[in-house]
């Protein structure tokens, strides 16, 4: 998740009733990685060399010989480096269903036993100032973006691999495997309850449906 307006200490204190809810359960939940808040200058964002400096393990330097020290991509990033995708499906979940937390947390709950569902909360615009959102509306993007609190991703694929590269050959058969329960968590999400509410990307496939498709026209 990111940020901005709040201090570190007021980002922490964000998630303490949170934390806390789960430190209470140790037999119902377990973190897999302790949570970490960073609060930076927006301007060092992407600033490698405040980056190494200040927090070097959130990036990977360039070590090709000769390469410009502000070679750097993101150390969270590494597994999609040069990926044999077996499947792919997003989903933006409007702001409306945070009205319906329990059905929500259901069948959030119910398409994670298919496959591992990823929430990123840096990606919808629902609470934006509304300039944001008019310019945002200009845009050639999916318009559900505009009143999205969250996208999902549901996702697997081979780092590292490429058809054909001796030693490095994807495994097709895990990859259909893969596909089939990534399809299935994601239908969970589709079911007729959120049909209408969530709009969907799907490579391969139509993209956007008639609601996108009149959206763009106006």
């Amino acid at each position: 998740m990111a940020f901005q307006g709040l201090d570190e200490s007021q980002a922490e204190a964000a998630w303490i009733p949170f934390l806390d809810f789960l430190a209470a359960s140790p037999r119902d939940f377990v973190l897999v990685e302790a949570p970490k808040v960073h609060a930076i200058p927006a301007r060092h964002y992407w600033d490698p060399e405040y980056r190494k400096r200040v927090l070097p393990k959130s990036v990977v330097v360039d070590n090709r010989p000769g390469a410009s020290p502000d070679n750097i991509s993101w150390a969270g990033n590494q597994n999609e480096v040069n990926i044999f995708i077996y499947g792919y499906e997003s989903l933006w979940l409007p702001a409306s269903l945070l009205q319906q937390q329990d059905r929500l947390a259901y069948t959030l709950f119910a398409s994670t036993r298919h496959f591992e569902v990823q929430l990123h909360f840096n990606k919808g615009l629902a609470g934006a100032p509304e300039d944001k959102i008019a310019a945002a509306r200009d845009t050639a993007m999916n318009p559900a973006v505009l009143d999205a609190f969250a996208l999902v991703i549901i996702a697997s694929g081979d780092p590292q691999s490429a058809p054909g590269l001796p030693g490095h050959e994807p495994d097709l058969a895990a990859g259909r495997k893969a596909t089939i329960a990534i399809t299935a968590a994601a239908n969970e999400l589709r079911s007729p309850m959120y049909r209408k509410a969530i709009s969907s990307i799907n490579p391969g496939k139509n993209p956007s449906g008639d609601r996108i498709i009149r959206d763009c026209r106006q």
